[in-house]
């Protein structure tokens, strides 16, 4: 439910999401942004989000994180079906710079 600010000036929509373990995250939206994204989340489904992390202020924290999601215009949203997640990793081998080089004596 869409909220008006202390100072009146804008209104703001609070939300927890929560994945299937349980891990929970605080997510905002303000002004025209809630009306805009009001059909966008659907309880029991999966997004990838992403352009939405921001620090939080410890006197606004909901939940036990230092960050929460600011929905806007500029926030990607994009719906997954559950067979659709795999998360690549990228294995990397580092080789120590000092062992690319010779050294040649005078």
């Amino acid at each position: 439910m869409p909220r008006t600010s202390t100072q009146g000036v804008s209104t703001y929509q609070r939300l927890i999401l929560i994945d299937k373990e349980g891990n929970r995250v605080q997510a905002v939206l303000f002004g025209h942004d809630i009306q805009l994204h009001d059909d966008t989340l659907i309880q029991a489904r999966t997004y990838f989000i992403t352009n939405a992390l921001k620090p939080i202020p410890t006197k606004l924290r909901l939940v036990d994180h230092n960050y929460r999601w600011i929905i806007n215009t500029r926030t990607v949203i994009k719906d997954v079906l559950e067979d659709e997640i795999s998360f690549h990793t990228t294995e990397y081998s580092f080789v120590p710079v000092r062992s690319q080089f010779v050294t040649i004596p005078n």
